[in-house]
């Protein structure tokens, strides 16, 4: 089995390269690295959405989840990713693609003036980061798991490698790779299937355990009120996510947009649907009362090893088209609405490639601490949904349906939701010393929801109070004349 993994990795680095030094020559402004100069159709567009959206989580986190947690498990990541593209399909597709700006923090300078651009470009900083680092969980885990690696080398000789592609060829490579990696995933997740469906209709002992398996396990609504707030708190973030406005953005028009978007989420949802099987079937296949890393599992209860290692290639090319993006996203976030906007406007189009390449290199580095010091898939995602969801949302959603509402909404809007996040990141450093708990501070998922809150009551005051500036202002200049 090793063997042939070696062979296929080589082959898809290979190619990976290729492509990207092809297209790294084309990169030479700003523009065609970060969006690919606006000139991306629907499918592609469509195929690296769900390349991105389909990660780590997505296989590894979801299998396991499944294995371990039957129907309610579709709370976690299915229900969230499908609804959640939906929206971006019915709601925010065609606004973004029309809104024109190339960035999120660009967009809300537009409407919530430069403070609202600096806090929103360090908010996606630091939510890409645990973004990359939930990937590097998994990974790591694998990694460990087949090759005998230690934790902290895998997480770090595969984020070099994502590194090392992500920085020569821009975001045209990333969607083209994201192409090729689709290819592996799409191989992998019916091989899974292939195989579990086989199994359950010539093994009598594997239906006979899934029969044996208890209530909970086929009750969708178990531990319903938890599942739902979290299954919301991913919704709230990945709705308005960055890696959403560029790949609206990259579009050639708001049409495109739509049918991008509307593509990615049957695709999405027709993957699902076989990682669920898969999933439920793996309980029995692998019935045991100590957690089984299913994905590994499986490799191995493959008839050949070649179908073992597509399988791990699967994986990889999930785990690295959702890295390459965000990681893209930050370094686009850096150069342009930091760098550029607030530290070296006149910057050349050169340097400004220079300090791009070098973003994408640094920024994801504390991702590989992350992982390494916090092990866990969906306690990493959880951690990257909340900054996202808190902060963003609500101004978001300002930006693109009542951008007349002034500067102070969206500014208060993000300062308060960044209260719930700083005492979310106490609480889990064990900085409060335990006062959270004594306060009744709730932690994931409910946190979201009350950072959520947080950020409209301070949307709804600045817009109150900018409303009665402006009706001061109006009336002042009545007495006046």
């Amino acid at each position: 089995m090793l063997t042939w993994i070696v062979i296929f990795l080589v082959a898809y680095v290979l190619a990976v390269i290729g492509v990207t030094r092809y297209l790294g020559k084309r990169a030479n402004s700003l523009f065609e690295y970060f969006l690919a100069s606006r000139s991306l159709g629907a499918l592609p567009v469509a195929l690296t959405f769900v390349a991105t959206w389909f990660g780590a989580t997505s296989t590894k986190g979801s299998l396991d989840a499944y294995h371990q947690q039957g129907l309610s498990a579709l709370w976690l990541l299915a229900i969230p990713s499908v609804v959640s593209l939906l929206v971006i399909a019915l709601v925010f597709a065609k606004r973004v693609s029309q809104n024109g700006c190339r960035t999120q923090p660009e967009a809300v300078e537009k409407c919530y003036g430069p403070t609202g651009r600096l806090l929103l470009a360090l908010t996606i900083l630091a939510s890409s980061t645990t973004l990359v680092a939930a990937q590097l969980v998994a990974v790591g885990q694998v990694l460990q798991h087949t090759l005998g690696l230690d934790l902290a080398w895998g997480v770090w000789m595969f984020l070099l490698g994502v590194i090392t592609y992500a920085t020569v060829g821009g975001y045209r490579a990333v969607v083209l790779t994201d192409i090729l990696q689709m290819i592996f995933i799409v191989v992998a997740i019916f091989i899974m299937g292939g195989f579990s469906l086989a199994s359950l209709g010539n093994q009598p002992a594997v239906l006979h355990h899934l029969q044996a398996q208890p209530a909970s396990f086929w009750n969708i609504g178990h531990h319903g009120q938890e599942n739902a707030t979290m299954a919301l708190s991913f919704v709230f973030a990945w709705c308005i996510a960055p890696e959403m406005w560029q790949r609206m953005a990259s579009t050639q028009n708001d049409r495109m947009a739509f049918r991008a978007a509307l593509g990615a989420f049957g695709i999405l949802l027709v993957l699902y649907c076989l990682v669920f099987a898969v999933g439920i079937v793996s309980a029995g296949l692998f019935p045991s009362s100590q957690p089984v890393d299913v994905l590994v599992s499986l490799a191995r209860a493959m008839p050949h090893p070649a179908l073992a290692a597509l399988i791990f290639m699967g994986f990889f090319a999930a785990v690295t088209s959702s890295m390459d993006s965000p990681i893209n996203v930050a370094s686009m976030t850096w150069t342009q609405d930091i760098y550029q906007r607030f530290i070296r406007p006149k910057a050349s189009n050169t340097e400004l490639l220079w300090i791009s390449r070098l973003a994408t290199i640094l920024l994801p580095l504390p991702a590989a601490h992350i992982a390494i010091s916090h092990p866990n898939i969906i306690g990493v995602l959880w951690m990257s949904a909340d900054i996202y969801a808190s902060v963003m949302f609500i101004p978001v959603v300002g930006l693109l349906y009542a951008p007349k509402l002034g500067r102070l909404s969206g500014v208060l809007a993000m300062a308060f939701g960044g209260v719930s996040i700083g005492l979310n990141v106490l609480r889990r450093t064990g900085l409060d010393q335990g006062w959270l708990n004594a306060l009744g501070w709730p932690d994931a998922p409910y946190a979201t929801l009350i950072g959520v809150g947080l950020s409209a009551i301070g949307f709804a005051l600045g817009a109150l109070l900018q409303g009665r500036a402006a009706t001061g202002g109006r009336g002042n200049r009545l007495l006046a004349e």
